[in-house]
């Protein structure tokens, strides 16, 4: 229960953090929690459970805020399809080698 509680502490003060620099708040919180994680303030069960819940809220939040209009020039088209080959090259290789 204490490591639900260091982890709900850490993503406020990222949150507040964000605001008061006036920035997106989603890398400071993926920052908090690579720095809880490091410094061993979490046990492992829920910092799994917290990474599997903030890359899903993530995936969500990309979904949401992605506007296919701006996809629709030819440039950014050849873009994400660039993008794409080579992020299922690299993971392709990566779980072939794991």
């Amino acid at each position: 229960m204490t490591g639900l509680a260091v982890l709900l502490v850490g993503a406020a003060v990222a949150q507040a953090l964000a605001r008061w620099l006036d920035l997106p708040a989603t890398p400071f919180v993926l920052l908090v929690g690579f720095a809880l994680g490091q410094l061993g303030l979490l046990p492992p069960e829920i910092l799994q459970e917290a990474v599997v819940l903030g890359l899903t809220f993530l995936m969500l939040v990309l979904g949401i805020e992605l506007n296919p209009r701006r996809l629709r020039g030819r440039r950014h088209r050849r873009t994400a399809v660039g993008v794409g080959l080579i992020q299922f090259a690299v993971l392709g290789g990566a779980g072939l080698l794991t």
